[in-house]
């Protein structure tokens, strides 16, 4: 759990990311965050009730940055 609050945070630092290749770098994080809550519920790891907090979150994140990287990169 700490360690998805750290990457959201991290990910939402008000700095100008210079390069196409860091936004993509950043969306995939994210993914790669989403896939290992849902492997995590498979497992017994986490709840499902808990997963979705988390995933509520992230889809957010991404949809966040997903705009973020079209307003940056149409430049």
């Amino acid at each position: 759990m700490i360690k998805i609050l750290i990457t959201i945070a991290q990910l939402l630092q008000p700095y100008e990311l210079p390069e196409k290749s860091h936004w993509s770098e950043a969306i995939d994080n994210v993914q790669d965050q989403k896939t290992w809550i849902r492997e995590d519920i498979n497992n017994g790891r986490i709840s499902e009730e808990e997963a979705k907090y988390y995933l509520d979150n992230l889809n957010r994140t991404e949809d966040l940055l997903i705009e973020l990287y079209n307003i940056n990169t149409n430049k």
